[in-house]
């Protein structure tokens, strides 16, 4: 996220300029690869049968430690784990 930061300008966390950046060749392949992992134990997750509720809980203990200050677990989950459709 810091890489993000500096190169955009931004001051502030944009999740969906967030997704955009790391899944552009800006981001370095640990970016891409770290969100790739993110979303693969979020999809296992939703695969599980969980409640909205459940899986909303469980996501934020996922996030929990990767959140900062300034980007908290629900930006995390917008820029990581975007809505499936139909949700």
């Amino acid at each position: 996220m810091q890489q993000w930061l500096t190169l955009s300008g931004a001051t502030t966390f944009d999740p969906g300029a967030f997704r955009a950046f790391a899944q552009s060749d800006q981001a370095d392949a640990a970016i891409r690869q770290r969100i790739a992992q993110l979303e693969g134990v979020l999809g296992e997750l939703r695969g599980l049968g969980l409640t909205s509720t459940e899986y909303r809980l469980t996501r934020a203990r996922v996030l929990g430690p990767l959140a900062s200050p300034g980007v908290g677990v629900e930006d995390l989950a917008a820029a990581i784990d975007p809505p499936v459709s139909g949700s």
